[in-house]
C-alpha cells in the first residue's frame, strides 16, 4: 500500500510534521511533532501501540500517510479524538481542501461520493492506503481505550449489510419447513436492494466514512 514514488513526495510534503527517532531506552521509539518543535501525542501513541501488530514496513507506511491529514487537523485546532461524526467532517473538508476532491452526497449510503480531479496528488491505489491508515488509527486508539467512539471510518449500513450477509450464509443449509430459509431468501433480496447503488466515487473512500 506504499504510495505511488511519483505522488508520494507531494503527499508528503502537505504535511508540517517529523518525527524524531528515540534511543535505546525511550518509551517512545519515535515521537511525532509538529512545525513548531511540539510533542503530537496521538500518533505518537498510535505508532508505540502499532509496534506488536504487523510488520514495521507497514506501521511506517501507515505513519507516511497520516501525517498530513493529523497535520491539518492541528492547523484548524480539531480534536484527533473527537465524536465519529466530527472526525468524518474534518476528513471530507481534508479530502476536499488539500486532497483536491469533489464530493457529492451518496443517497444508498450514509456518506458521500468521492471522485478524484486533475489535482489530487495520490493515485486511487494511494487514496486506499489513505483510508487504510485512517481507520487502523482509530480502531489502534479504540482498542486501547483512547478512543470511546465507533471507528469513524467504518460505514455503519455497510457493517449492517455484512451481518445480513453472514446470516445467508448461517442459514443456507437450514430444513426447509424451519422458516429460516425463506428468511433468508428474504435478506438476500433486502441485501441487493441496500447495495444497488455506488458505493463510493471512482477512487473516493469517504462513505460515512466506508
Amino acid at each position: 500500500m506504499r504510495p505511488p514514488l511519483r505522488t508520494h513526495g507531494r503527499f508528503a510534503a502537505l504535511s508540517g510534521m517529523t518525527t524524531i527517532t528515540g534511543v535505546p531506552g525511550d518509551p517512545f521509539e519515535l515521537v511525532v511533532v509538529d512545525r513548531d518543535g511540539r510533542p503530537v501525542p496521538e500518533p505518537t501513541e498510535w505508532y508505540r501501540l502499532r509496534k506488536n501488530s504487523g510488520p514495521n514496513r507497514t506501521r511506517d507506511t501507515y505513519l507516511g500517510y497520516l501525517l498530513p491529514v493529523l497535520s491539518y487537523f492541528r492547523d484548524h485546532e480539531w480534536d484527533l479524538l473527537a465524536p465519529a461524526a466530527d472526525v468524518r467532517r474534518h476528513v471530507l473538508a481534508f479530502q476536499q481542501d488539500v486532497l483536491h476532491m469533489t464530493a457529492t452526497p451518496d443517497r444508498n449510503l450514509d456518506g458521500y461520493r468521492m471522485d478524484r480531479t486533475r489535482d489530487t496528488p495520490l493515485s486511487e491505489s494511494g487514496l486506499r492506503g489513505l483510508r487504510a491508515a485512517l481507520r487502523d488509527f482509530y480502531e489502534v486508539m479504540t482498542e486501547a481505550d483512547l478512543y470511546p467512539y465507533p471507528n469513524p471510518m467504518d460505514s455503519q449500513i455497510l457493517k449492517a449489510m455484512k451481518m445480513v450477509r453472514a446470516r445467508q450464509v448461517e442459514n443456507a443449509g437450514a430444513p426447509e419447513h424451519s422458516g429460516i430459509r425463506g428468511e433468508a431468501r428474504r435478506s438476500r433480496g433486502c441485501a441487493r436492494r441496500v447495495s444497488s447503488g455506488p458505493l463510493t466515487g471512482t477512487c473516493g473512500f469517504l462513505t460515512s466514512v466506508c
